[in-house]
């Protein structure tokens, strides 16, 4: 494991490898970002793997029902034949749709990353001030710059992830749409 590895995995752990455990009160709202952004990457992480796997099966689906199309139904009536093409055709649709949800989470992982890559900036620059010879008596002055400019971070990705949830109801609705389809389809 990386040093930064283990600083993001432990920053309580990291302070007090500094001699900065007695200041981690003050430290918290840093630390505490971390935390929380790094809960959120793997979330995100996992989601995107889950639709992945829902997309890898749908088309897989989908080929398999051309190829009985192909194969199997050669002589199907004409009905039957476009109905389960119509069939295929909407499970494509859902393969794409989970495909664009992947997209999307990734968008969500990225922004994530970033966003937590910005916070441990902060933290680390907090402790560089807080052992600089020079540096003022009253750790929350030390702090107060870096804990604001987190505080801006975390609102900026509020932000960003609103939009992007947003996106991700949107295609997840498109999604339900063609399920819905499908069940109409193949009643």
């Amino acid at each position: 494991m990386t040093p930064h590895e283990a600083f993001t995995e432990h920053p309580r752990r990291y302070l007090a490898e500094r001699g900065l455990a007695a200041h981690s009160a003050a430290f918290e709202p840093l630390t505490a970002a971390i935390i929380a952004l790094t809960a959120d990457h793997a979330w995100v992480t996992a989601c995107a793997g889950t639709w992945r796997t829902v997309a890898a099966s749908l088309s897989d689906d989908r080929d398999a029902m051309l190829a009985s199309i192909e194969c199997d139904l050669p002589t199907a009536s004409g009905g039957y034949r476009r109905r389960f093409m119509d069939v295929a055709e909407t499970v494509g649709r859902m393969s794409s749709r989970a495909l664009d949800l992947v997209v999307a989470a990734e968008g969500v992982t990225a922004a994530v990353e970033r966003a937590r890559g910005l916070v441990v900036g902060e933290f680390l620059a907090a402790v560089a001030a807080m052992h600089r010879p020079d540096r003022p008596e009253d750790v929350t002055e030390v702090l107060a710059g870096h804990v604001e400019r987190v505080a801006a971070v975390r609102a900026g990705l509020d932000v960003e992830l609103a939009g992007m949830r947003a996106v991700l109801v949107a295609l997840t609705e498109r999604m339900a749409g063609e399920a819905g389809r499908l069940e109409t389809v193949t009643e």
